[in-house]
Protein backbone atom coordinates (compact mmCIF):
# COMPACT_ATOMS: atom_id res chain seq x y z
CA UNK A 1 0.00 0.00 0.00
CA UNK A 2 1.21 3.50 -0.82
CA UNK A 3 2.26 5.84 1.70
CA UNK A 4 -0.44 8.30 1.87
CA UNK A 5 -2.45 4.74 2.65
CA UNK A 6 -0.51 4.15 5.68
CA UNK A 7 -0.62 7.82 6.64
CA UNK A 8 -4.23 7.20 6.93
CA UNK A 9 -4.19 4.21 8.80
CA UNK A 10 -1.85 5.94 11.02
CA UNK A 11 -4.22 8.66 11.84
CA UNK A 12 -7.15 6.39 11.99
CA UNK A 13 -4.85 4.05 14.62
CA UNK A 14 -3.95 7.01 16.21
CA UNK A 15 -7.93 7.90 16.86
CA UNK A 16 -8.90 5.01 18.00
CA UNK A 17 -5.59 4.38 20.59
CA UNK A 18 -6.66 7.91 21.94
CA UNK A 19 -10.32 6.92 22.61
CA UNK A 20 -9.81 3.00 23.99
CA UNK A 21 -6.65 5.20 26.34
CA UNK A 22 -9.06 7.06 27.69
CA UNK A 23 -12.29 4.70 27.91
CA UNK A 24 -9.68 2.35 29.36
CA UNK A 25 -8.51 5.33 32.13
CA UNK A 26 -12.21 6.02 33.24
CA UNK A 27 -12.80 2.64 33.79
CA UNK A 28 -9.72 1.56 35.35
CA UNK A 29 -10.62 4.56 37.96
CA UNK A 30 -14.28 3.34 38.71
CA UNK A 31 -12.58 0.22 39.05
CA UNK A 32 -10.41 1.08 41.69
CA UNK A 33 -12.91 3.89 43.35
CA UNK A 34 -15.03 0.16 43.51
CA UNK A 35 -18.51 2.02 41.58
CA UNK A 36 -20.18 2.35 44.42
CA UNK A 37 -20.89 -1.50 44.61
CA UNK A 38 -21.40 -3.99 47.40
CA UNK A 39 -19.12 -6.41 48.58
CA UNK A 40 -21.08 -9.22 46.98
CA UNK A 41 -21.58 -7.36 43.73
CA UNK A 42 -18.03 -6.44 43.40
CA UNK A 43 -16.83 -10.06 43.29
CA UNK A 44 -19.21 -10.84 40.30
CA UNK A 45 -18.20 -7.52 38.47
CA UNK A 46 -14.37 -7.50 39.13
CA UNK A 47 -13.37 -10.37 36.88
CA UNK A 48 -15.61 -9.18 34.25
CA UNK A 49 -13.98 -5.94 34.61
CA UNK A 50 -10.26 -7.01 34.38
CA UNK A 51 -11.09 -9.20 31.66
CA UNK A 52 -12.41 -6.07 30.02
CA UNK A 53 -9.19 -4.37 30.97
CA UNK A 54 -6.88 -6.93 29.49
CA UNK A 55 -8.56 -6.54 26.32
CA UNK A 56 -8.60 -3.33 26.10
CA UNK A 57 -5.01 -3.28 26.36
CA UNK A 58 -4.28 -5.73 23.96
CA UNK A 59 -6.09 -3.49 21.57
CA UNK A 60 -4.18 -0.86 22.71
CA UNK A 61 -0.91 -3.02 21.78
CA UNK A 62 -1.91 -3.97 18.59
CA UNK A 63 -2.32 -0.91 17.20
CA UNK A 64 1.15 0.57 18.48
CA UNK A 65 2.52 -2.45 16.49
CA UNK A 66 0.79 -1.51 13.50
CA UNK A 67 2.04 1.86 13.99
CA UNK A 68 5.23 0.55 14.12
CA UNK A 69 5.19 -1.35 11.55
CA UNK A 70 4.12 1.74 9.44
CA UNK A 71 7.15 3.32 11.10
CA UNK A 72 9.23 0.35 9.75
CA UNK A 73 7.84 0.47 6.06
CA UNK A 74 6.56 -3.28 6.57
CA UNK A 75 2.67 -2.58 7.14
CA UNK A 76 0.69 -4.36 4.88
CA UNK A 77 2.55 -7.47 4.76
CA UNK A 78 1.77 -10.17 6.19
CA UNK A 79 4.15 -10.97 9.29
CA UNK A 80 3.51 -14.96 8.35
CA UNK A 81 3.82 -15.34 4.52
CA UNK A 82 5.56 -12.10 3.20
CA UNK A 83 2.94 -11.38 0.79
CA UNK A 84 0.95 -8.16 1.04
CA UNK A 85 -2.47 -8.07 2.89
CA UNK A 86 -5.45 -7.16 1.02
CA UNK A 87 -6.22 -3.42 0.80
CA UNK A 88 -10.10 -4.15 1.86
CA UNK A 89 -8.87 -5.97 4.92
CA UNK A 90 -6.37 -3.04 5.69
CA UNK A 91 -8.74 -0.85 5.78
CA UNK A 92 -11.50 -2.76 7.79
CA UNK A 93 -8.80 -4.07 10.22
CA UNK A 94 -5.49 -1.23 9.83
CA UNK A 95 -3.77 -3.33 12.38
CA UNK A 96 -4.04 -6.51 10.87
CA UNK A 97 -0.64 -8.65 10.85
CA UNK A 98 -1.76 -11.33 8.45
CA UNK A 99 -3.34 -11.61 5.51
CA UNK A 100 -6.77 -13.72 5.03
CA UNK A 101 -5.16 -16.92 3.99
CA UNK A 102 -2.61 -17.21 6.55
CA UNK A 103 -5.76 -15.51 9.37
CA UNK A 104 -7.68 -18.60 7.99
CA UNK A 105 -4.87 -21.38 8.40
CA UNK A 106 -3.32 -20.44 11.84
Amino acid sequence: MGSREAEQARRKLARRRETIARLYEATSAQRLAGGGREAGEKNEVEPVQTHLADEVLREILEIDRAIDRIDRGTWGLCERCGQRIGRSRLRALPETRRCLDCRENR
